[in-house]
């Protein structure tokens, strides 16, 4: 598998999260992770050269890694509206000033005029609201868990050729779920779930889980 495929799911430049950025290292593997998708595969030690760093802290992997698991569940094509501001292409305009790089402010006695800070020149190289999907957020229930389905979206179209199949992970004793895994040829990964619906749109795909215990 590419490596520019993997790092496709590690954070962008402009996240301020600069551990996510690079890829990280736990037990002979590798991470690709913005927290909010979590891939994994064998270790390569090309990714040394990438700056890759050890995991600080592998709670939350090990408590998904160690959770029960569904049966596969049959999850459709997700192709959730195109992003308002990129339109799929993950590149566009500042919101913040518009795409003119020039903020105009003013209080009681003056008018300024001030460089943007977001962007510095009003064109910004990564989308600041898709999260690098190229999908406005919609979330769906799956099994009773709560997912953006812009990032299933995102993992069906970049893991393509190697055919992910999707399980829903968490504790079965509580009901709780911590995150759908997909395992494909070469690796797997998790999407993290939502706490609450999408504010935009959300959709019940009405998918039956039935669980089995990870050995």
């Amino acid at each position: 598998m590419k490596t520019e495929t993997l790092l496709q799911f590690c954070a962008k430049a402009e996240d301020a999260r600069e551990y996510l950025r690079t890829p990280m290292s736990y037990r002979g593997r590798a991470l690709f992770t913005n927290a909010r998708i979590i891939v994994s595969t064998p270790w390569k030690e090309e990714y040394s050269q990438l700056g890759a760093r050890p995991l600080p802290n592998a709670t939350q992997l090990n408590s998904l890694t160690s959770s029960f698991n569904s049966q596969p569940m049959d999850l459709p094509g997700l192709q959730p509206d195109l992003c308002t501001n990129c339109g799929g292409t993950l590149k566009g305009d500042c919101r913040e000033c518009d795409g003119t790089g020039m903020l105009h402010l003013s209080n009681h006695f003056h008018d300024y005029e001030m460089s943007c800070q977001s962007c510095q020149i009003g064109i910004n190289k990564e989308c600041m609201i898709c999260d690098d999907t190229g999908f406005q957020s919609e979330s769906v229930t799956i099994g009773g868990a709560i997912v953006d389905a812009r990032y299933i979206a995102k993992v069906q179209t970049l893991l393509s050729e190697q055919r992910p199949i999707f399980r829903l992970t968490g504790h079965k004793e509580n009901g709780s779920h911590l995150a759908i895994r997909f395992d494909f040829e070469g690796g797997y990964g998790f999407i993290l779930c939502m706490r609450r619906p999408s504010e935009e749109k959300h959709t019940d795909l009405n998918i039956p889980v039935h669980w089995e215990q990870l050995h």
